[in-house]
């Protein structure tokens, strides 16, 4: 966001892997989930990443220090 603004619309990171199970090969298989889910997250944080890259900013107002702090702060 910028401003408040969106600067693009919503996109998702879709990551797919597939575990095979067999009662025969219980041995090692929760390693294997580990590194399936290990790279599944490497994999969505490399897409997002990547899609940032490309996002086009708009031009930025004027120079200086701006915050980060709402202008308005309501209280229950």
């Amino acid at each position: 966001m910028l401003n408040g603004v969106p600067v693009e619309p919503d996109m998702t990171a879709t990551v797919r892997r597939s575990m095979n199970y067999s009662d025969n090969q219980v041995l090692g298989k929760q390693q294997e989930e580990d590194l399936l889910w290990t790279d599944a997250r490497r994999d969505a944080a490399e897409q997002i990443v990547r899609r940032l890259a490309y996002l086009k900013v708009p031009a930025a107002g004027p120079a200086g220090a701006q915050s980060v702090k709402p202008d308005a702060v309501t209280q229950p």
